[in-house]
């Protein structure tokens, strides 16, 4: 079991500094975030601990909509790859929630619906070379909500979930993580879904997070198992 640092943002992200007025964010204010996404993703991991997994995996799916999620695919009708425009027709405007991240292969803009009938969902778009948004890269449940994303899986996953009705529907990770630096620590558990992941966040057995990636695959020199 591999050990984590701090759970601070999806693809090892880490907020980066631009201006509020910066053309590349098409003008709009905006704030310096720390995204909470929720995936893990330490730029230091170089083994994993894979275990094999029953039947019961996850598989991926097209169906979707508001209130679920689909491994692999997407949250709440937003799906991976999805435009910016695409989004904010599904589930509104989020220009005052974003910030840039850095990641260790890629950089991204990140977005978070912190309330609303979509409250609890943070999107990372691809940056493109010009600084605008590309396509949606990776969706995530965030810790920053004011109330917690309620979405559910066909069998009924989501927050709030206990990891004894995860291991029952999907069997074992391909990956498991640990942190221990939180209060109390975590781990996640990886899936692997083709080159996609469902990644799984635990605190006392029960789901705090959940995070579905990516659209552009994972670098085959990263020692990322899901690619």
């Amino acid at each position: 079991m591999d050990k984590l640092g701090d759970w601070h943002g999806s693809g090892e992200g880490q907020a980066r500094d631009r201006s509020p007025n910066s053309d590349d964010f098409e003008g709009k204010s905006m704030r310096k975030i720390s995204l909470t996404v929720l995936a893990v993703f330490t730029a230091a991991l170089s083994a994993f601990m894979s275990t094999c997994k029953d039947a019961g995996e996850p598989v991926q799916v097209e169906e979707g909509g508001p209130g679920i999620i689909v491994p692999g695919v997407g949250m709440e009708g937003v799906k991976l790859g999805d435009s910016k425009e695409t989004v904010e027709a599904k589930l509104g405007s989020h220009s005052s929630n974003c910030g840039y991240v850095d990641g260790t292969f890629r950089s991204w803009l990140g977005c978070e619906y912190l309330n609303g009938p979509h409250g609890g969902l943070s999107i990372l778009f691809l940056e493109n070379d010009d600084g605008s948004f590309g396509p949606v890269d990776n969706i995530s449940t965030t810790t920053y909500s004011g109330t917690p994303y309620s979405g559910k899986t066909k069998e009924g996953i989501g927050v709030g979930s206990r990891l004894a009705m995860v291991r029952q529907a999907y069997g074992l990770p391909d990956t498991t993580l640990q942190n221990i630096s939180w209060p109390n620590g975590y781990i996640v558990d990886r899936y692997c879904i083709g080159n996609k992941q469902l990644e799984i966040a635990y605190q006392d057995s029960v789901i705090f997070g959940l995070n579905i990636g990516y659209f552009l695959p994972i670098p085959d020199n990263h020692p990322h198992p899901c690619k």
